[in-house]
């Protein structure tokens, strides 16, 4: 009986971590509940969305409306100092979105829910166009999931 206990304890003791994990909630999507309006007609590199300020937070970019009356070019960074002055996104990091004037002048995608795009803990989003552009983003000021490298 004395072996059986400990059997029984032995097993516990290595299997414990697994139970409590199976146990662990599932986690839903995340929704953003934020909007923010860039500064019309921006041309430059421009601070879209500050910095947050909670400690290793980031901003969570759910989607976005883009409107230009020309050709237009916008592509989404981030970094720090005065309108991204150090660039820390990877060269590749946000989508580059093409408006043309004669065809398509406005780009909507407003997802409710964040597909994955988020910016560095600490770092504010910046935008940059070749045109007169003026944007709406949805956003969430939240801590990246671990999932993301």
């Amino acid at each position: 009986m004395r072996y059986l206990r400990l059997l029984f304890t032995v097993t516990a003791a290595l299997f414990w971590p697994w139970f409590a994990q199976a146990q662990q909630p599932r986690q839903g999507p995340t929704y953003c509940s934020q909007q923010i309006t860039a500064p019309p007609g921006f041309t430059t590199k421009t601070t879209v969305i500050p910095a947050p300020t909670t400690p290793n937070a980031a901003i969570l970019i759910c989607g976005w409306i883009i409107t230009a009356a020309g050709n237009d070019t916008v592509t989404f960074q981030y970094g720090t100092g005065t309108n991204c002055a150090t660039v820390t996104s990877p060269a590749n990091w946000g989508p580059s979105v093409s408006l043309n004037a004669s065809s398509l002048n406005t780009v909507i995608d407003s997802s409710p829910m964040w597909r994955g795009m988020a910016t560095a803990p600490g770092t504010q989003l910046c935008m940059t166009a070749t045109a007169a552009t003026n944007a709406t983003i949805y956003y969430k000021i939240d801590f990246v999931p671990a999932v993301l490298p």
